[in-house]
């Protein structure tokens, strides 16, 4: 009949015993039984699935956290507590979002501030580095860098060490007279200064930029290696740095928080690199900002940045970092533009004492 298709009884014929006897007579199978047989190896294989998934989250667990069948690696107290398995501090289950009271203050504060003149400008940047959550207050501000850009700088050199090891102990020698007037012109010097005349490797000058936030050592690496290390970091991360006032590269809060980002998960540099950039930072002698406003016992990995203007008549004065809350790390970056150092100063540390008491009130044990 034209239009429908009758149903047909479909027949398989297969040995009786497949492979024992191949001249024995055939026996006819249907569909149904096929599809029965066909369905017990799905179960048979979904079994298998299931039971695969819970060994190799068994194992997945025992290799990476430290168990009888794993190697003991190297402790990376600064990168991301996920990656080492540790213990983190549980997120407030009354709020999906409980930072915005602290977004709320800081805001105030800030208005308050530039209101009676103490600072002509601010921004805020804050990260919780475990779950993620963030905000910011004119987070998207043009800045003027300064020393920040030391960073970036070690970014890039110890990512080309990946590749050429011996690359940190090259040395060069500081024979430049002129850039001595650095220190005089910087206005928070290092403790400790380059000596002329004497060779310097490139890992101690990267240490003394990141941990005195020596001008000269800085100076010193670009020449080194043709100015490519800050740039190279900035355009292998996807992060703008935009012509500024030489020698500054003027870029976000936003954007430059960026650099701690990947330096916790270690996504651009390997896991003991991003520890010791960060292990470096934690090292600095320059304690009046944001260190100020947590107690003397916490982790601070952080570096602070001062640039003048063309006119000099103002101070773009930063410090950006991660505070290491006990199993609660965040990102803090406060930038400011000011006409008294000392100004910047009182608003850093004001804003870092206010976010850390938020964030100990959220999650003290």
């Amino acid at each position: 009949m034209v239009g429908r298709r009758q149903a047909v009884s479909h027949w398989i014929l297969i040995p009786a015993f497949p492979g024992s006897n191949p001249g024995a007579p055939t026996q006819p199978i249907t569909v149904s039984v096929m599809q029965r047989t066909r369905r017990a190896h799905l179960v048979l294989l979904l079994g298998v699935l299931i039971v695969g998934a819970g060994l190799g989250a068994v194992f997945r667990s025992i290799f990476a956290c430290g168990g009888w069948l794993s190697f003991a690696g190297p402790a990376f107290d600064f990168l991301n507590p996920l990656h080492q398995c540790r213990p983190l501090t549980p997120r407030p289950a009354s709020s999906l979002f409980p930072y915005a009271p602290l977004e709320k203050t800081l805001g105030a504060y800030l208005k308050t501030q530039t209101q009676a003149k103490r600072i002509l400008s601010a921004s805020v940047y804050f990260r919780d580095m475990v779950d993620g959550h963030w905000f910011g207050i004119n987070e998207k501000q043009i800045i003027l860098p300064g020393s920040l850009l030391k960073v970036p700088l070690a970014m890039g050199y110890l990512k080309a060490s990946e590749s050429n090891p011996s690359l940190l102990e090259q040395e060069t020698v500081f024979e430049d007279e002129t850039l001595l007037k650095l220190y005089s012109i910087q206005g928070i010097a290092p403790k400790i200064r380059l000596e002329l005349g004497r060779a310097y490797t490139v890992e101690d000058l990267i240490v003394r930029s990141l941990v005195y936030s020596d001008n000269v050592a800085a100076v010193l690496l670009e020449r080194l290696d043709g100015h490519r290390a800050i740039l190279n970091a900035a355009v292998d991360n996807d992060i703008p740095v935009r012509a500024g006032h030489p020698p500054n590269r003027a870029l976000t809060n936003a954007e430059y928080a960026g650099f701690f980002r990947i330096l916790f998960n270690s996504t651009y540099l390997n896991k003991a690199n991003s520890n010791r950039v960060l292990q470096w930072l934690d090292q600095g002698t320059f304690r009046d900002g944001l260190v100020a406003g947590v107690p003397s016992n916490t982790r601070v990995a952080h570096k602070f940045g001062e640039s003048t203007s063309d006119s000099a008549k103002e101070i773009h004065f930063h410090d950006c970092g991660i505070i290491y809350y006990p199993a609660r790390p965040y990102l803090l970056c406060v930038m400011t533009r000011v006409s008294d150092t000392a100004h910047a100063l009182d608003f850093i540390r004001a804003v870092s004492k206010q976010t850390y008491e938020v964030i100990s009130s959220l999650y003290e044990k």
